[in-house]
């Protein structure tokens, strides 16, 4: 089982590496999608995204496998939520990395905020079921927290940067965006080396700290 813990927070940090890819992300806001998808780094930067998004839910097995009862309802909650957003969220981001471009260079008016592909109902919903991988890592990171299975710190910074995430590179602000992409990705890699470092229980969960 230590073994099993250990490369599951070697995807926790994995993960947190990948998210860092954000910086780089351009304003599409300011820019406009369509120009915005045209940059030469534009598929990358999602299949970061979509690869950050496996790794965290093979990083949440682990961590369920070694503490799930510790983690009580709280936390199940939580990884049953970031499944389908992770899924939801990677079709999503597949669909910016290799669509956009094409959509943006046949029709631009495609890519516009208020226009029938980004401004549909349709497209909104799946954007929110997609925000259910974010809901699930506060709920997971306060599970965490309050059974104490981590050093202290590592679930709270982990809710919290999610939320900033969430909250602040959405919207794609200049530098508030930029710092939580950081705080997320900080907090992904503390989450995994906290993880890796402790010892998984043998019988019944046991708190650290």
């Amino acid at each position: 089982m230590d073994a099993v813990v250990r490369w599951a927070g070697g995807c926790w940090i994995a993960a947190g590496v990948l998210f860092l890819a954000e910086l780089a992300h351009p304003n599409a806001l300011d820019r406009g999608f369509a120009e915005a998808s045209l940059s030469s780094s534009w598929p990358a930067l999602h299949l970061a995204l979509v690869l950050a998004g496996i790794l965290t839910i093979v990083g949440l097995a682990g961590l369920v496998a070694a503490w799930g009862p510790a983690l009580g309802r709280l936390g199940t909650a939580g990884a049953l939520l970031v499944v389908p957003g992770v899924v939801v969220a990677g079709g999503l981001f597949l669909a910016e990395a290799f669509l956009f471009p094409g959509l943006a260079r046949a029709d631009p008016a495609l890519l516009e905020l208020d226009g029938p592909l980004l401004g549909s109902a349709a497209l909104r919903l799946t954007g929110a079921l997609a925000g259910l991988w974010f809901v699930g890592l506060v709920l997971v990171g306060v599970a965490v927290e309050r059974a104490r299975v981590l050093p202290r710190g590592a679930g709270m910074l982990l809710a919290i940067g999610t939320v900033a995430f969430a909250a602040l590179e959405g919207p794609f602000l200049p530098v508030a965006g930029k710092l939580a992409v950081v705080l997320v990705a900080a907090a992904h890699i503390r989450f995994g080396i906290a993880l890796a470092s402790v010892p998984s229980p043998a019988g019944s969960p046991a708190r650290v700290g």
